[in-house]
């Protein structure tokens, strides 16, 4: 279930979610949530009908998968803070005031995020298991450790977007464009990939095990919609 006050907050806009940020300690909670429908109701949708989330931070406060030379066996201390990795959660005690807080990835499960502008977004960690992409635009988008498994990306643009160790498997690439994507160590087992693009991309590690490639079908010519 989606926290109606973090909606609240990024229907003010990305430069006042990205501050509080920056302040507070929270995990973003937009579970099962139609954000579309929401920004649409609100009407804060942009000219061209899209959820306006350019550079907008949804990622993990103390990630380092950033820089594409990045290695899982590197040793990473964050300055002036403790941090224990279990995994996909960060437990820190050395934190302003000895407070202790349960750090965890924004939880963006079967959020609908239908043609949103992400250029350049954050979204280290985050879990979009199941959501609605299709139309999205992530380039320049930081997605690496991200779980987009079963999400529907289908006509996505991920054009230079690091998808280094992202899991998409099962998800809906169909005629998706990652041209020139980092997609290092990416786990896209079953994933549909029929009429996506590929140049320049990094595929180095990534695991396709059972991806849909093509088909026997012809595939139509992309067509992104006007709005």
């Amino acid at each position: 279930m989606a926290n109606p006050q973090h909606i609240e907050w990024l229907l003010e806009g990305v430069e006042v979610w990205n501050e509080r940020r920056l302040k507070d300690v929270f995990t973003p909670d937009f579970e099962g949530a139609d954000l579309y429908r929401e920004f649409r109701r609100a009407r804060k949708l942009d000219r061209n009908g899209r959820i306006p989330l350019a550079g907008v931070d949804f990622g993990d406060p103390y990630d380092y998968t950033s820089d594409p030379n990045w290695f899982h066996d590197e040793i990473v201390n964050p300055p002036d803070y403790t941090m224990v990795d279990y995994g996909r959660v960060k437990y820190s005690t050395d934190l302003p005031d000895d407070e202790e807080y349960l750090i965890s990835n924004a939880n963006l499960i079967g959020v609908n995020l239908v043609l949103a502008d992400l250029t350049g977004a954050n979204l280290t960690g985050a879990d979009l298991t199941g959501s609605n992409l299709a139309y999205a635009n992530f380039t320049d988008a930081n997605l690496s450790e991200a779980n987009l498994s079963g999400a529907n990306l289908g006509e996505c643009r991920f054009i230079n977007a690091n998808l280094c160790s992202a899991d998409l498997t099962k998800s809906i690439l169909r005629g998706a464009d990652l041209t020139n994507a980092n997609l290092d160590r990416a786990n896209v087992t079953d994933a549909n990939l029929i009429g996506a693009e590929f140049n320049g991309a990094n595929l180095a590690g990534a695991e396709l095990w059972k991806a849909v490639l093509y088909s026997d079908k012809s595939v139509p010519q992309k067509r992104y919609p006007d709005r």
